[in-house]
Protein backbone atom coordinates (compact mmCIF):
# COMPACT_ATOMS: atom_id res chain seq x y z
CA UNK A 1 0.00 0.00 0.00
CA UNK A 2 1.13 3.50 -0.66
CA UNK A 3 0.23 4.91 2.38
CA UNK A 4 2.20 2.28 4.23
CA UNK A 5 4.92 3.13 6.26
CA UNK A 6 7.76 0.67 7.34
CA UNK A 7 10.23 1.13 10.29
CA UNK A 8 13.64 -1.28 10.42
CA UNK A 9 15.52 -1.62 13.50
CA UNK A 10 19.52 -0.85 13.07
CA UNK A 11 21.19 -3.71 15.36
CA UNK A 12 21.19 -1.27 18.93
CA UNK A 13 19.34 2.22 18.49
CA UNK A 14 19.37 3.15 14.92
CA UNK A 15 16.09 2.71 13.14
CA UNK A 16 15.05 3.23 8.99
CA UNK A 17 12.19 4.83 8.45
CA UNK A 18 10.48 4.17 4.51
CA UNK A 19 8.02 5.33 2.99
CA UNK A 20 7.04 4.86 -0.23
CA UNK A 21 10.89 6.18 -1.92
CA UNK A 22 11.43 8.18 1.10
CA UNK A 23 14.40 6.99 3.65
CA UNK A 24 15.07 8.15 6.74
CA UNK A 25 18.20 7.10 8.88
CA UNK A 26 18.12 8.11 12.67
CA UNK A 27 21.05 7.37 14.49
CA UNK A 28 21.99 4.57 12.39
CA UNK A 29 25.50 5.07 11.57
CA UNK A 30 27.95 4.10 14.23
CA UNK A 31 31.24 1.62 15.37
CA UNK A 32 31.65 0.66 18.65
CA UNK A 33 35.42 0.07 18.00
CA UNK A 34 36.03 4.00 18.38
CA UNK A 35 34.27 3.68 21.77
CA UNK A 36 36.44 3.52 25.01
CA UNK A 37 36.58 0.00 26.88
CA UNK A 38 34.07 1.15 29.71
CA UNK A 39 31.50 -1.25 31.47
CA UNK A 40 28.52 0.76 29.78
CA UNK A 41 30.07 -0.87 26.31
CA UNK A 42 29.43 -4.51 27.94
CA UNK A 43 25.04 -3.27 27.43
CA UNK A 44 25.62 -1.85 23.63
CA UNK A 45 25.47 -3.61 20.21
CA UNK A 46 27.77 -2.62 18.00
CA UNK A 47 25.93 -2.43 13.83
CA UNK A 48 27.14 -5.98 12.54
CA UNK A 49 29.52 -5.29 9.98
CA UNK A 50 27.63 -6.47 6.52
CA UNK A 51 24.68 -4.37 7.72
CA UNK A 52 27.27 -0.93 8.15
CA UNK A 53 28.62 -1.75 5.32
CA UNK A 54 25.46 -1.40 3.48
CA UNK A 55 24.36 1.55 5.35
CA UNK A 56 27.55 2.93 4.06
CA UNK A 57 27.81 2.46 0.49
CA UNK A 58 24.24 2.35 -0.48
CA UNK A 59 23.28 -1.16 -0.37
CA UNK A 60 19.88 -2.97 -0.42
CA UNK A 61 17.60 -1.01 1.31
CA UNK A 62 19.82 1.59 2.29
CA UNK A 63 19.48 2.44 -1.22
CA UNK A 64 19.52 6.35 -1.69
CA UNK A 65 19.18 7.48 1.61
CA UNK A 66 17.08 10.93 1.70
CA UNK A 67 17.89 11.94 5.62
CA UNK A 68 19.95 11.38 8.22
CA UNK A 69 19.20 12.30 11.90
CA UNK A 70 20.74 12.03 14.87
CA UNK A 71 19.47 12.41 18.28
CA UNK A 72 22.80 13.10 19.71
CA UNK A 73 26.35 12.28 19.07
CA UNK A 74 27.36 9.50 21.59
CA UNK A 75 29.19 6.55 20.43
CA UNK A 76 26.72 4.50 19.93
CA UNK A 77 24.50 6.88 18.28
CA UNK A 78 26.85 8.28 15.61
CA UNK A 79 30.46 7.99 14.37
CA UNK A 80 31.49 11.12 11.94
CA UNK A 81 34.02 9.19 9.84
CA UNK A 82 31.25 6.41 8.70
CA UNK A 83 29.08 9.55 8.35
CA UNK A 84 31.25 11.17 5.92
CA UNK A 85 31.96 7.51 4.19
CA UNK A 86 28.30 7.56 3.75
CA UNK A 87 27.63 10.76 1.88
CA UNK A 88 29.69 9.42 -1.06
CA UNK A 89 27.58 6.38 -0.92
CA UNK A 90 24.43 7.82 -1.20
CA UNK A 91 22.13 10.93 -2.70
CA UNK A 92 21.81 12.27 0.88
CA UNK A 93 20.19 15.58 0.55
CA UNK A 94 19.18 16.52 4.21
CA UNK A 95 21.35 16.01 7.77
CA UNK A 96 20.49 16.98 11.58
CA UNK A 97 22.78 17.40 13.63
CA UNK A 98 22.12 18.87 17.47
CA UNK A 99 24.85 21.98 17.71
CA UNK A 100 28.09 20.49 18.95
CA UNK A 101 31.74 22.32 18.84
CA UNK A 102 33.61 18.52 19.05
CA UNK A 103 35.85 18.93 15.74
CA UNK A 104 34.09 15.35 14.69
CA UNK A 105 30.68 17.01 14.53
CA UNK A 106 31.90 19.68 12.87
CA UNK A 107 33.93 18.13 10.52
CA UNK A 108 30.51 15.91 9.62
CA UNK A 109 28.96 19.24 9.00
CA UNK A 110 31.47 21.06 7.02
CA UNK A 111 31.88 18.08 4.68
CA UNK A 112 27.85 18.54 3.92
CA UNK A 113 28.09 21.56 3.15
CA UNK A 114 30.41 21.25 0.85
CA UNK A 115 28.55 18.36 -1.37
CA UNK A 116 25.45 20.44 -1.43
CA UNK A 117 23.88 18.38 1.26
CA UNK A 118 21.35 20.84 3.42
CA UNK A 119 22.28 20.90 6.81
CA UNK A 120 20.12 21.72 9.97
CA UNK A 121 22.13 22.38 13.01
CA UNK A 122 19.99 22.10 15.89
CA UNK A 123 19.89 25.14 18.43
CA UNK A 124 16.94 25.23 20.68
CA UNK A 125 16.22 26.33 24.08
CA UNK A 126 14.40 23.84 26.65
CA UNK A 127 10.63 24.19 26.03
CA UNK A 128 10.39 25.09 21.95
CA UNK A 129 9.82 23.68 18.94
CA UNK A 130 10.96 23.89 15.41
CA UNK A 131 10.23 21.73 12.37
CA UNK A 132 11.72 20.96 8.77
CA UNK A 133 9.60 19.92 5.86
CA UNK A 134 11.73 17.01 3.99
CA UNK A 135 10.01 15.31 1.26
CA UNK A 136 6.78 16.16 2.33
CA UNK A 137 7.64 14.47 5.37
CA UNK A 138 7.36 17.27 8.80
CA UNK A 139 9.94 16.49 11.23
CA UNK A 140 9.85 18.04 14.52
CA UNK A 141 11.93 18.38 17.46
CA UNK A 142 12.90 19.56 20.81
CA UNK A 143 15.59 19.85 22.99
CA UNK A 144 15.60 17.08 25.95
CA UNK A 145 18.31 16.12 28.81
CA UNK A 146 20.13 13.02 28.49
CA UNK A 147 18.91 10.63 30.91
CA UNK A 148 22.04 9.87 33.71
CA UNK A 149 21.74 13.61 35.59
CA UNK A 150 24.85 15.80 35.98
CA UNK A 151 27.07 12.98 34.44
CA UNK A 152 25.30 14.10 30.91
CA UNK A 153 24.11 17.66 31.40
CA UNK A 154 25.96 18.44 28.63
CA UNK A 155 25.18 16.38 25.79
CA UNK A 156 22.97 18.25 23.35
CA UNK A 157 20.10 15.55 23.10
CA UNK A 158 17.20 16.01 20.69
CA UNK A 159 13.68 13.80 20.45
CA UNK A 160 11.76 13.80 17.17
CA UNK A 161 8.31 13.63 16.16
CA UNK A 162 7.81 12.45 12.34
CA UNK A 163 4.95 12.84 10.46
CA UNK A 164 3.78 11.22 7.58
CA UNK A 165 0.21 11.87 6.82
CA UNK A 166 -1.78 10.99 9.87
CA UNK A 167 0.81 9.03 11.44
CA UNK A 168 3.48 10.23 13.80
CA UNK A 169 6.36 8.55 15.15
CA UNK A 170 8.04 9.62 18.48
CA UNK A 171 11.48 8.94 18.90
CA UNK A 172 12.83 9.38 22.54
CA UNK A 173 16.70 8.31 21.87
CA UNK A 174 18.13 8.60 25.36
CA UNK A 175 16.37 11.41 26.52
CA UNK A 176 15.42 11.43 30.38
CA UNK A 177 12.67 9.46 31.63
CA UNK A 178 12.28 10.65 34.98
CA UNK A 179 9.78 13.57 34.69
CA UNK A 180 7.05 14.56 32.50
CA UNK A 181 8.67 17.39 30.40
CA UNK A 182 8.44 15.09 27.07
CA UNK A 183 4.48 14.57 28.25
CA UNK A 184 4.72 18.59 28.25
CA UNK A 185 6.04 19.39 25.05
CA UNK A 186 4.08 16.74 23.43
CA UNK A 187 0.64 17.28 24.70
CA UNK A 188 -2.06 17.40 21.91
CA UNK A 189 0.02 15.11 19.75
CA UNK A 190 -1.38 12.20 19.11
CA UNK A 191 1.60 9.54 18.41
CA UNK A 192 0.92 6.34 16.19
CA UNK A 193 4.30 4.96 17.71
CA UNK A 194 7.04 5.49 19.93
CA UNK A 195 10.67 4.09 20.47
CA UNK A 196 11.72 4.53 24.21
CA UNK A 197 14.48 2.80 25.72
CA UNK A 198 14.61 0.16 28.34
CA UNK A 199 14.60 3.15 31.06
CA UNK A 200 11.20 4.25 30.20
CA UNK A 201 9.92 0.37 31.16
CA UNK A 202 12.23 -0.50 34.65
CA UNK A 203 11.50 2.34 36.57
CA UNK A 204 8.17 3.71 37.38
CA UNK A 205 9.01 7.45 36.79
CA UNK A 206 9.79 5.93 32.73
CA UNK A 207 6.24 4.37 32.81
CA UNK A 208 4.30 7.25 34.19
CA UNK A 209 5.76 9.23 30.97
CA UNK A 210 4.81 6.52 28.59
CA UNK A 211 1.55 6.55 29.88
CA UNK A 212 1.31 10.20 29.95
CA UNK A 213 2.80 10.31 26.21
CA UNK A 214 -0.20 7.24 25.49
CA UNK A 215 1.10 6.09 21.92
CA UNK A 216 -0.96 3.62 20.02
CA UNK A 217 1.83 1.50 19.99
CA UNK A 218 4.81 1.28 21.98
CA UNK A 219 8.64 -0.63 20.67
CA UNK A 220 11.58 -1.16 23.53
CA UNK A 221 14.44 -0.62 21.47
CA UNK A 222 17.76 0.33 22.23
CA UNK A 223 19.04 -3.16 23.77
CA UNK A 224 21.71 -5.47 23.10
CA UNK A 225 21.06 -7.96 21.02
CA UNK A 226 21.50 -12.18 21.41
CA UNK A 227 25.43 -12.18 20.56
CA UNK A 228 26.05 -9.11 22.58
CA UNK A 229 24.18 -9.95 25.70
CA UNK A 230 26.69 -10.00 28.24
CA UNK A 231 24.54 -9.70 31.27
CA UNK A 232 21.32 -11.39 30.19
CA UNK A 233 19.58 -7.68 29.73
CA UNK A 234 17.42 -8.96 27.44
CA UNK A 235 16.14 -11.35 29.61
CA UNK A 236 15.60 -8.54 32.02
CA UNK A 237 13.98 -6.24 29.29
CA UNK A 238 11.35 -8.89 28.44
CA UNK A 239 10.38 -9.49 32.22
CA UNK A 240 10.33 -5.89 32.50
CA UNK A 241 7.91 -5.58 29.83
CA UNK A 242 5.79 -8.53 30.66
CA UNK A 243 5.23 -7.50 34.37
CA UNK A 244 4.25 -4.17 33.45
CA UNK A 245 2.67 -4.30 29.85
CA UNK A 246 -1.13 -4.48 31.39
CA UNK A 247 -0.77 -0.72 32.79
CA UNK A 248 0.94 0.34 29.43
CA UNK A 249 -0.13 0.68 25.87
CA UNK A 250 0.51 -2.36 23.54
CA UNK A 251 4.07 -3.18 23.54
CA UNK A 252 6.48 -4.62 21.42
CA UNK A 253 10.31 -5.07 21.70
CA UNK A 254 13.07 -5.19 19.76
CA UNK A 255 14.62 -8.59 19.74
CA UNK A 256 16.60 -8.87 16.33
CA UNK A 257 18.66 -6.95 13.30
CA UNK A 258 16.89 -5.76 10.58
CA UNK A 259 13.67 -6.08 13.04
CA UNK A 260 10.60 -4.45 10.65
CA UNK A 261 7.46 -3.03 12.25
CA UNK A 262 4.37 -1.17 9.64
CA UNK A 263 2.37 1.20 10.55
Amino acid sequence: MRDQIEIVSIAHGGLLIKYQEVKLLIDGIYALSDMDMSTDRDFLTPIPEDILYRIVNGVDEFENLDCLLFTHFHGDHFNSQKTIECFAGNRIKNIFLPRDLDPDVIAVEEKAKELGINVFALDLPFGEWEEQIVENIQIKYFKAAHSGGKEFSGVAHYCYLISIGEKRIYIAGDADYSDSYQQTMLAGEHVTIGFFNPLYFHFKAGRKLISQINPKRVVMYHIPLENNDKYSFRNLSQRSLERFRENLPPCEIISEEMQKFTI
